[in-house]
Order: structure tokens, then sequence, then C-alpha cells
């Protein structure tokens, strides 16, 4: 019975104001006393209530302080940072609503995104110039490739998105260009002699990349690579190395990897 009365005046505390204060939070009655009639409407004793004939001592336990739900107000930014070919002649605009250009790619020229705005990509080309070109004109090159550049007469590998090698080369004479394009690693055989028409050369390293059998080889009898030499004393296709730049060549390829070939 006295469970149950004070059942029954915890619930009215719960909803009624005393007093002027009106009692929000968690209460445990410590103590209940029925008032005589002679004190009933005496003013109770400190650290206890005075409701419908009884003195009730309650204790309180305020409500905890949650912490604050951060909400936030942004997305993260992404930053875009992708090599990328072009697939066919294109032009670079200043902005996108330019009807004039201020740059030509040529075909299979490497460039490198950094942003892209509806049907645009922002790109920075080899040579320093940015500007805006038709992203659907572009391909996105994989985390690891090879690039052939034939007016700088450079090679640069691209490992797993780090810049691992550049080393100057010798590509094909103009009678007998390099092809340029976007091809792979057929192979990677070693020790061998690439046999033509006019030349049987002994070569520690022979890469092909394409069917036309061009390829990277050491050419031990060149005593210098890059420059102009490709323009009177080129290969027949073929990208010539040093031994030393082939061998570590071979460390970052295999069977499959991209090969890109531009002016």
């Amino acid at each position: 019975m006295k469970n149950k009365r004070k059942a029954i005046l915890l619930a009215l505390i719960s909803s009624l104001t005393i007093a002027g204060c009106s009692y929000r939070e968690e209460h445990e009655i410590v103590e209940v006393k029925e008032i005589n009639e002679e004190v009933k409407n005496e003013e109770c004793p400190e650290g206890y209530i005075n409701m419908n004939g009884y003195l009730l001592k309650v204790e309180t336990t305020p409500t905890p302080t949650l912490e604050p739900t951060i909400v936030p107000t942004e997305e993260p930014v992404s930053i875009i940072e992708e090599d990328a070919y072009v697939l066919k002649d294109t032009i670079v605009y200043d902005n996108p609503n330019d009807t004039y250009g201020i740059y030509n790619l040529e075909k299979y020229e490497r460039v490198h995104v950094t942003d892209y705005e509806n049907n645009y990509a922002y790109i920075t080309t080899a040579d320093g110039i940015q500007g805006y070109v038709d992203r659907y004109n572009i391909e996105v090159l994989p985390n690891t490739y090879v690039e052939v550049d034939i007016s700088d007469q450079n090679l640069r590998v691209v490992y797993e998105g780090n810049e691992v090698l550049t080393c100057d080369v010798v590509t094909g004479r103009p009678a007998n260009p390099t092809d340029l394009g976007y091809t792979e690693i057929l192979e990677k055989t070693y020790n061998r002699s690439l046999v033509g028409p006019t030349w049987n050369v002994p070569v520690s390293y022979f890469f092909p990349f394409n069917y036309d059998g061009e390829g990277f080889h050491d050419m031990t009898s060149r005593t210098a690579f890059g420059g102009n030499i490709y323009t009177y004393d080129g290969s027949h296709g073929c990208v010539n190395m040093s031994l030393e730049d082939v061998e570590k060549l071979d460390n970052y390829i295999e069977v499959g990897t991209k090969v890109l070939v531009h002016k």
C-alpha cells in the first residue's frame, strides 16, 4: 500500500508545479510523512514538500548535459590529380565559354587534369599551358605507364602514381619514325639479337610495345642520347636507351604495362 501511495505521489510531482517551481528533473521520494491536522497549514520544513496532507522529502537527479552534435556544413573537397592523354587533336580554351582557343593539343599528347567542370576538364600541358578542354577528348592514364616524348627525346616512367625514372633516349629517324600511339608492353625478352634487312644488333634487353617490332632496348654502341641525334642518327623505330636506364626500366614494367608515345 505504501509503495502504491508513493507511486501515485511521484506521478503527481512529475506534472505538478509547487510554489512556483516546476519539477522537470527525475524525482525520487525518499520519505513520506502524513501531516497532522494542527500543522497542515504551517510552512513545511526545509527539504520537504507539502502536498495533499503529506510531507514529502524528495531528492532530484539533474538531467545530464548532452554534448552537442556537430554536423559538418560542407562536404570535404576532393582534389583531382590525374594524368591523361589526348584522344584527338584538341583545342585548349581560357574558359569554357570561350569561342577562340589559346592552344592546340596534338593527338596522344599528355596532360595533367586538376578539375572537371560540366563537359570540360581543366588541364596543364607539359609546356605549362593551362586551360579547359572537352573532357571527352581525353582519357585518364593508369597509375603505372611509360611515356616517350619524341620532341624532347625523353622517356618517363610513372609507377603506382609516382614518377620513378626519366632519361634521354634516341627514337626513330625521320625516314623511320617511332610510331605514335597508346599501346602496351607485349613481352619482355633478354640477351637476343635484333635482326633486320641491314642490321643484326645484340642487346641485353628488348621490350616490344607494338606489332611493328618497335620496342625499348639498350644500345651500347651509342655514347650519347637525347637532343637531336634522332634527326641524323636515329633508330629504325625502336627507342634506344643506355644499358643503365633500360635495366631500371625493367624493374617497373611488366607485360601489359601501358606505353604512350607522342610528339
